[in-house]
């Protein structure tokens, strides 16, 4: 099966978005995505501010960008270091229906623990999946835990 992936806009300087005007983060995601589609000819789709931060100005930016935002639930850590039997077991904690869990790729131990997680997270009864197919388009808030909930 061919997948294709859907590339996501973690802002251009790494910088601390919810600090930020509602126009100083639509510069820095038009810019960041200017890029990624240059480079891969594809339309983004999804942001996620550095450290995890997110404002109404960084919401609605992102959405007059056309892009949805996205957060993560489940926090390995792993650019603290932590071991992968130490972020297995935080994954094995934190992990539910509907996670998304925070992973770098430039950490000490994530790359050549990454079978042995993903081993893991399929012996918890868990399928990995791409956001599209588990993240709500519409009528959704983000509440304090990271995680998508629909709106009553």
């Amino acid at each position: 099966m061919i997948r294709r992936w859907k590339f996501g806009n973690h802002t251009f300087n790494h910088a601390h978005v919810a600090n930020m005007s509602y126009e100083e983060n639509l510069e820095d995601m038009k810019k960041c995505n200017e890029l990624i589609e240059e480079i891969t000819g594809e339309k983004v789709k999804y942001y996620r501010g550095a450290y995890g931060e997110y404002s109404n100005e960084v919401i609605i930016a992102a959405k007059d960008s056309g892009m949805q935002v996205i957060q993560w639930d489940v926090d390995t850590l792993d650019y603290t270091e932590k071991t992968v039997e130490e972020m297995c077991k935080r994954i094995k904690d934190k992990i539910r229906n509907g996670s998304i869990i925070l992973m770098h790729n430039d950490t000490k131990y994530t790359a050549s623990g990454l079978q042995q997680i993903i081993d893991q997270i399929h012996e918890e009864g868990y399928e990995i999946v791409s956001l599209e197919e588990m993240v709500y388009i519409d009528n959704y808030e983000i509440n304090h835990e990271g995680r998508q909930c629909l709106k009553n």
